[in-house]
This record gives structure tokens, C-alpha cells and sequence, in this order.
């Protein structure tokens, strides 16, 4: 996953205390996508103030598991979650640092 790939996975946040519960999650499908297709996700992470944090998300058909060549490479669905950072016993804490180093980036597929 994305943190990994930056060198802080979920669980080297969980055993900082750092929990990311989804406040928040909506997703606009734009067209169907189907067994055997191909399908990769790019991932937004705008810049943010406060506590709240979203990450935007489109996923796309790489590649029709019909080989049909038209359908590869269309925008099935695009949407967002938002999260906050919370302490194991439920307390609200302030972002960990590497959410400011990851903020205004993206990962692509």
C-alpha cells in the first residue's frame, strides 16, 4: 500500500497509537467494471489543515478481462474518504508526521 511504499505501513502507525477511522466516504461510479478486468487506483492526498484529512481516489480499467481494446482505459469510478487520527482509547490526536510529508502528493496505479 501507499504507506508502505513510503516506509511507514499501518501497523508501524498502530504501534505509534495511531488509529485512522473513516469519518466520512462517498464514491461516484461512472461506469460498470467486471470479473477479470484489470483495475488499478489512483490515490490523492490534498493538502489539509486541522485534525480531518481526505484522500481522493479514482479507479480505472486498465485492461478489459474481454480483450475488448475500447473499454481498456476508462474511469469507472471516482470518490473520497476522510479520516481523522485518533489515539487507541478514542481520543482525537493531531496528525502524525508523515501525513504533513504526504499531504499535496500522489500515487498513481
Amino acid at each position: 500500500g501507499w504507506l508502505r511504499e513510503v516506509g511507514v505501513p499501518y501497523s508501524v502507525l498502530e504501534a505509534r497509537g495511531v488509529l485512522l477511522p473513516v469519518l466520512a466516504a462517498h464514491c461516484d461510479y461512472r461506469l460498470p467494471g467486471r470479473y477479470e478486468d484489470l483495475l488499478a487506483v489512483d490515490v490523492t492526498f490534498p493538502p489539509f489543515k486541522g485534525v480531518r484529512f481526505r484522500l481522493n481516489y479514482k479507479v480505472w480499467r486498465v485492461e478489459s478481462g474481454t480483450g475488448e481494446s475500447a473499454a481498456a482505459q476508462a474511469l469507472l469510478a471516482e470518490g473520497y474518504t476522510e479520516h481523522v487520527c485518533m489515539s487507541p482509547d478514542g481520543n482525537v490526536r493531531r496528525p502524525d508526521p508523515v501525513f504533513r510529508k504526504l499531504a499535496g502528493q500522489s500515487v498513481q496505479r
